[in-house]
């Protein structure tokens, strides 16, 4: 049976970058939801908020999610964006069909990580205090993020620490 690890957390917060080592060192499938989505799109996800709203991103990202649980075959861990699993009822359906890790940590290192790279990210470019946009949307996702199975401090985090979760899984 396939096995399915969902990585969820606020943007910054390592979930593409553990993802991709995990998957490497377990030999095992990775997909970045934010990149799968640019590329069935044809467009990179700045661009779509140019011409649509949140709602319209947040019906595709569920329609993208609930394809790769269907179709994928294979043992794989995805990184999910920053929002996912906070629409459209995505927390359950994760939980339902594999494992959900939160990457916990605070807005001082996700200002650290974000410097320089907030064009990628429309939900942060329109905020002139991004410190602020930070806590608060930390604070309104905290309670959904907690629901995951498994919750690890991004700051002490080793490839180590995935293996007494995987293996159990």
């Amino acid at each position: 049976m396939r096995k399915m690890i969902f990585l969820v957390g606020m943007p910054g917060s390592g979930k593409t970058y553990w993802g991709g080592v995990i998957a490497m060192m377990k030999g095992i499938s990775f997909i970045d939801l934010d990149e799968y989505i640019e590329t069935k799109e044809q467009r990179s996800i700045a661009d779509f908020f140019k011409e649509h709203d949140e709602k319209a991103f947040r019906e595709i990202e569920k329609t993208y999610l609930a394809s790769i649980i269907e179709n994928n075959t294979a043992d794989t861990i995805i990184a999910c964006g920053g929002g996912t699993p906070c629409y459209m009822d995505n927390m359950n359906l994760m939980k339902q069909n594999g494992v959900v890790i939160y990457l916990k940590t605070g807005t001082s290192f996700l200002m650290d990580r974000l410097k320089g790279h907030i064009d990628k990210r429309p939900l942060l470019t329109a905020h002139t205090d991004l410190n602020k946009r930070l806590e608060t949307l930390l604070t309104e996702r905290a309670p959904i993020y907690e629901q995951a199975h498994h919750i690890l401090q991004v700051d002490y985090i080793t490839p180590a620490t995935f293996d007494e979760i995987l293996k159990n899984v």
